[in-house]
């Protein structure tokens, strides 16, 4: 019996050096790529790499090439949506005309989202890719 039709399992999500959140200032992660070709091997799913975020492209690039097929960024996503929704407070445009309202508030926060998404998909070669 094929495995994901007995398991229900069609993706596994590894940590291979990985971990959610942000790093200690002046700290790299480093993937381990070896454990990744080995899961590879043993795995007959689609490979999920768990806390991505802040993992240098030349690593990501490499784990792709292994396998990889979802990267999960959710905390680089949320950092560039504060930072972007920061600027836009500290330059007091929540305090000119409707720029209190949350569409606006909101906004430079979205846009940075979708601008580092796009980012991340030329990265990491998916983008133009959805049908």
């Amino acid at each position: 019996v094929d495995f994901v039709e007995k398991t229900g399992v069609d993706c596994l999500a590894i940590a291979i050096g990985t971990a959610h959140g942000i790093y200690p200032k002046g700290y790299t992660p480093k993937l381990q790529l070896e454990l990744l070709e080995e899961i590879k091997k043993i795995a007959p799913v689609s490979l999920v790499l768990h806390g991505g975020s802040g993992i240098p492209f030349e690593q990501t690039s490499k784990a792709i090439t292994l396998g990889v097929s979802k990267i999960n960024v959710n905390t680089e996503l949320q950092l560039v949506f504060a930072a972007a929704t920061r600027a836009y407070i500290e330059a007091g445009k929540d305090q000119e005309g409707t720029g209190y309202d949350p569409r606006q508030l909101l906004k430079p926060g979205a846009e940075a989202i979708v601008a580092k998404t796009k980012e991340l998909m030329a990265a990491f070669g998916s983008a133009g890719k959805a049908e």
